[in-house]
């Protein structure tokens, strides 16, 4: 940057020594003021470069470079062709219209002229510029091997060319091989700190090997240089999903507000992720007036005719049942019970097997006070997928509330037995839970079993609580049932230890909070100590007066009153989230290339709501 600047300065001395210098001087000065960023002038200097030169083919070259930045193709094309006609051979125009071949698909030309460019070139930078172009023509056409030749030969070429880095990295981020392509972005960004797209990317990459400060800083960099960057905003957005809804949701809806003011189509999964945060968020008539716009947006995608083989079609009825159903779930949130049954009875008939349209026919009927019919829908949705831990809890969880322990256990057991995936259901943190508290209230109520069968479902029990908290020290709700066991032993200093965590951990956990009264009303207080013996003084004994004995506190052997347990629901920490479950959401919308941008895993994220077996996924936002 310094050396430019002085070049300027020199090439300004120029002009005061001489007021028309020729057309490479103003090409000179174009190329200097291009470096430092300052387009306008550049464009300037090269148009009175060609006013006075109109066959220099740098100087058109290097306008067409300009008009292409401001998007203007079809200049640029024109100016193209004639510095092509005036010189074929010139590697800088042979380069630019292999970059212009790429982008239209045609890889058989873009490798002919980049190869030509580089066999005419005796420059590093044009020749490691014409090796990228070809890397990445192979790259697009699946040709990992060749593109990784050309990738390396590029940057022999020259090492600070920041490109080919860019490309090994997207190439490592196609195979999933996050830690070696995060090197490479790395490298790249070191050789383009501003680089937008390098920023964001590793943003997301970041994000997705858990480097969240990380993530948060190159994302905040890349919205601070391209605060109209779209993808930046997306992956901001989804970056605070799961753990900062309203920052999530701002985010989101300054990436609809820059599309809509570029004029460009918001796609429907944003206005949907929109929906679900304000949904999330409390703010219902906003919510709903987003899962209109993402239903009128379908209906437009639709009006376009942008049905291909019939797949289009499959996928936009996918997307809209997700909407549908996030319309039903508002409704039923804001206690329109009918009038959500129908929309998830609507759903059923043009999808039989979206699972959670069973699910939440089956809340509602529970709610309106008919278990019977609650337990009936729950019934045909493991008809549709019988190993579905979703609904083998929820059918666990009604025959809790109905006092079936037995066949209440036997569900649970289920899950943790039968349920696919196996490997994640055998460890299903609600299954254990409410087994464990089955195990606590059969305790608690079996007043004429013998002592030994007490004991051991309190064992059990126990055995339980710690198991769920092996795989996950932050669950609140084994905590709380741990607590309320201790207490059951008389360890009552331990328990409002853990009691205290949880209320510290869940301010919402209201079970923690009784239990953590009751667990300090029932500690005995500690024993007052006795005066301490008077000293002997002449006048008196020369012997001390013996001690007093202490008084013991009555309120000492007073027992314990039970406390209530901490009943299982789908809490923070579990695998799932809380039945009745809450309002859905689309895929999280993607910017990255090549394609590894994924929802993410969230542990507590709101979900596609679109059926596990049978129905069609939804897509992402491009």
């Amino acid at each position: 940057m310094g050396q430019t600047k002085e070049a300027l300065k020199l090439y300004r001395e120029v002009f005061l020594a001489l007021p028309t210098p020729p057309a490479p001087v103003r090409l000179g000065l174009a190329f200097c003021f291009a470096k430092l960023g300052q387009s306008a002038l550049a464009r300037r200097a090269l148009e009175r470069t060609l006013s006075l030169q109109e066959d220099n083919v740098e100087a058109l070259t290097a306008l067409a470079v300009i008009r292409l930045n401001e998007d203007n193709v079809a200049d640029a094309l024109q100016l193209l062709k004639r510095a092509y006609e005036l010189e074929p051979s010139h590697p800088a125009t042979l380069n630019q219209l292999a970059n212009h071949y790429f982008y239209k698909a045609e890889h058989a030309k873009a490798q002919t002229l980049a190869k030509r460019s580089y066999l005419a070139s005796a420059s590093p930078a044009i020749r490691a510029e014409a090796c990228y172009h070809m890397a990445r023509s192979f790259h697009a056409q699946g040709d990992n091997s060749s593109a990784l030749q050309w990738y390396t030969q590029s940057g022999k070429e020259r090492p600070e060319y920041s490109m080919p880095l860019f490309g090994l990295g997207q190439m490592h981020m196609s195979h999933n091989d996050n830690n070696k392509a995060v090197l490479y972005f790395e490298r790249a960004l070191k050789h383009s700190p501003e680089n937008v797209e390098t920023l964001r990317v590793l943003g997301h990459l970041y994000a997705e090997t858990g480097k969240r400060a990380l993530a948060l800083q190159h994302l905040n960099r890349a919205t601070e240089l391209a605060p109209d960057d779209v993808g930046a905003w997306l992956e901001m957005a989804k970056l605070h999903e799961s753990r900062d809804a309203p920052t999530a949701l701002k985010a989101y809806e300054t990436a609809a507000g820059l599309l809509k003011r570029s004029e460009r189509r918001v796609p429907l999964e944003l206005w949907n992720n929109i929906g679900v945060l304000r949904h999330q968020l409390g703010k219902l008539a906003t919510a709903e007036k987003a899962y209109r716009h993402a239903l009128a947006a379908a209906a437009a995608a639709a009006a376009e005719g942008g049905k291909e083989d019939g797949k289009e079609g499959g996928t936009q009825d996918a997307r809209c049942a997700t909407i549908n159903f996030n319309l039903s779930r508002l409704a039923e949130q804001r206690g329109e019970r009918l009038v959500a049954a129908e929309g998830y009875k609507a759903l059923l008939r043009e999808h039989p097997t979206y699972l959670d349209c069973f699910l939440r026919l089956a809340q509602c009927a529970r709610a309106d006070g008919h278990p019977a019919e609650a337990v009936g829908w729950l019934k045909r949705a493991l008809e549709v997928d019988p190993t579905s831990a979703d609904t083998w809890c929820a059918l666990g969880t009604l025959q809790v509330a109905r006092r079936e322990w037995v066949a209440a256990d036997a569900a649970f057991r289920h899950v943790l037995t039968k349920c696919e995936p196996h490997e994640r259901c055998k460890r299903d943190a609600y299954a254990q839970v409410s087994l464990a508290n089955i195990q606590y209230i059969q305790y608690v109520q079996a007043a004429g079993s013998t002592k030994e069968g007490q004991q051991a479902r309190l064992d059990k029990a126990t055995e339980m609580y710690r198991s769920v908290l092996q795989h996950e020290p932050n669950n609140v709700y084994a905590a709380n049932g741990l607590g309320t066991v201790c207490v059951e032993k008389g360890r009552l200093q331990e328990a409002r230890e853990i009691f205290t965590v949880v209320r510290e951990a869940a301010a919402g956990c209201e079970h923690a909070l009784l239990n953590l009264a009751q667990a300090r009303r029932a500690t005995p207080p500690a024993p007052r100590p006795g005066p301490s013996p008077r000293r002997c003084t002449p006048c008196r004994r020369s012997t001390p007066r013996r001690w007093r004995a202490t008084r013991r506190c009555s309120a000492s052997a007073t027992a314990a009153a039970p406390l209530r347990c901490g009943r299982s629901r789908r809490g923070r920490t579990s695998r799932r989230a809380s039945w009745p479950r809450r309002a859905a959401r689309c895929a999280r919308p993607s910017t990255c290339s090549p394609p590894t941008c994924s929802a993410g895993t969230t542990s507590r994220s709101w979900r596609c709501a679109a059926a596990r077996r049978g129905a069609t996924p939804t897509t992402r936002a491009r």
